[in-house]
């Protein structure tokens, strides 16, 4: 959606930090189409953090090592899981939509 000057508006912010185990978990859900999730697996975490779609595990997600960061895009409705080998790993989620 453009705004005034023709710039782009943000229709759509979440922060937050959440834990991860091992048990594949909702992250985030797209909520407008086009939106940005920005991901951080914490530099102190003891294992990795993996993230996928609703078929998640530890054999087929995309791995995210202590201190690594991606961008994903997610369509409307669009849910992103996550999962790690031991409970208790971090994960910082920032959620941009309508960019």
């Amino acid at each position: 959606m453009a705004g005034k000057g023709g710039k782009r508006v943000i229709q759509y912010l979440s922060s937050r930090q959440m834990s991860v185990g091992t048990a594949a978990a909702s992250v985030v859900e797209g909520r407008v189409a086009g939106t940005e999730i920005h991901l951080h697996a914490l530099a102190n975490n003891s294992k990795d953090v993996l993230v996928g779609g609703s078929d998640l595990t530890l054999a087929n997600g995309f791995v995210l090592r202590k201190g690594e960061h991606v961008t994903i895009r997610l369509m409307e409705r669009q849910t992103l899981y996550a999962i790690a080998e031991t409970d208790g790993q971090i994960l910082t989620v920032l959620a941009v939509g309508g960019i």
